[in-house]
């Protein structure tokens, strides 16, 4: 068994439908990363995030910020295989929860006109998503500690939203993709 921290940095994909004409149909991407901890055995792997913070890219036609918390469990099928014990790369199915909390920047509500230097700030829409997808883990294999180097793809499907603005009532995210890539690391117990 073995507990530790994990750190990824990825990119965060959704579409965006709603009724205020500026942002439907909106392919919305981030990039950021996140931080959080680790626990499990060769077998399965618990991993809590603790926060992960995404920012719109430059592919976004508005400015959005993205803040990520959640549970994920890592299942590793190949461990069960006769040479499992002695790989060092292991493929792995992942499913879990996710709450996100998408903010929302811009001129684009009630004719707003942009004087600042920054974009002002319209509205948030939280969310819970089930999420599931593959991954791939290179285990770095040492007597105390490890590391562990995984590259991984995730869809979503939301199952509870709310609104913080009520201009955002209409407004859903769908169509939940992610590519991350990162390392976790500590110590065996």
């Amino acid at each position: 068994r073995y507990i530790g921290f994990e750190a990824s940095f990825g990119e965060r994909s959704f579409e965006v439908a709603s009724n205020i004409e500026k942002i439907n149909q909106m392919q919305a991407s981030h990039e950021g990363g996140s931080l959080g901890l680790v626990f499990g055995n060769r077998l399965l792997k618990t991993r809590i995030t603790v926060a992960g913070v995404y920012y719109s890219n430059a592919n976004t036609p508005r400015t959005q910020r993205l803040f990520e918390s959640g549970t994920m469990v890592n299942f590793y099928p190949t461990v069960l295989t006769r040479n499992g014990n002695k790989a060092k790369l292991f493929p792995y199915l992942q499913a879990g929860l996710k709450m996100d909390g998408t903010k929302f920047y811009g001129t684009y509500l009630d004719n707003q006109n942009g004087t600042g230097a920054y974009e002002p700030y319209l509205g948030k829409i939280s969310m819970v998503s089930v999420k599931g997808g593959i991954g791939l883990e290179y285990r770095l294999v040492n007597d105390a500690d490890f590391v562990h180097l995984f590259a991984e793809a995730l869809l979503g499907v939301p199952v509870y939203s709310s609104v913080r603005n009520n201009a955002f009532s209409s407004t859903n995210i769908k169509g939940f993709t992610s590519f991350s890539v990162g390392v976790s690391f500590g110590m065996y117990r």
